[in-house]
């Protein structure tokens, strides 16, 4: 029986392709983490605000 030849551009593309998404799930996360941290100090800004006003 012959063996398989490993077919090296396949498996370097994959390698490739799958570094590439995980590098794009994390700009997604980081993205996330600004608006959400941009939301929550807009949020501690106008309650501190308004107790300061009262």
């Amino acid at each position: 029986m012959e063996q398989a030849a490993v077919q090296w551009s396949n498996i370097l593309l994959s390698l490739a392709l799958r570094f590439i998404a995980v590098i794009v799930v994390l700009g997604v996360l980081q993205l996330a983490l600004y608006a959400s941290g941009a939301i929550v100090s807009r949020l501690i800004s106008a309650r501190r605000r308004g107790a300061s006003s009262t």
